[in-house]
């Protein structure tokens, strides 16, 4: 599999994910205790157990995507007025009006916080879309500004999108907590 191309970070944003790599670090050990005390009760369906495996391997894997974008994505001091950048909330038209916010990963639900009354959450229009960094949305979307058009390349074609609106982020997770 061909390695993944990392999105520049500004130095604020390496700190923000350098702050969540550490706080996911410190939990990382009491998920996979709480994992083990689940599985080792008895009367545990085989669904349960499975699920309570994941959650210890998703952690962990969250954990290494933010070691390895911390230690190999490029630098940029600052990025130009309205890019379109990983956590940025992003307008398109394209059969309709979508509002999309692109993120690096998702943090594994034993990492994230409840997030209900999250001022990031107030902030969102309804009817947000999330898309992950490395999908053809979000390929499509990121460095991109207002007024650029772009093209979203999946195998069953190409679907024009023109960009109407960028807005920063921050990145969700454990910060936001």
């Amino acid at each position: 599999m061909p390695e993944r191309i990392l999105p520049p970070l500004t130095p604020h944003e390496r700190t923000l994910f350098q702050r969540e790599l550490t706080e996911a670090e410190k939990r990382l050990p009491e998920v996979f205790a709480q994992a083990e005390q689940f599985t080792s009760q008895p009367g545990r369906t085989e669904e349960e157990l499975d699920d309570a495996g994941e959650g210890a391997g998703f952690a962990l894997s969250w954990v290494q995507q933010l070691r390895d974008l911390l230690a190999r994505a490029p630098s940029v001091e600052s990025p130009a007025p309205n890019e379109a950048r990983v956590h940025s909330r992003v307008l398109v038209r394209h059969d309709s009006e979508v509002w999309y916010r692109i993120v690096f990963s998702s943090a594994p639900d034993v990492f994230a916080p409840d997030i209900a009354g999250s001022k990031l959450i107030e902030e969102w229009p309804d009817g947000l879309t999330t898309t992950f960094w490395g999908t053809p949305i979000a390929d499509a979307l990121l460095g991109r500004h207002p007024g650029d058009r772009s093209l979203i390349k999946l195998p069953a074609g190409e679907t024009p999108i023109t960009i109407l609106d960028v807005h920063p982020g921050e990145p969700p997770g454990l910060l936001l907590a």
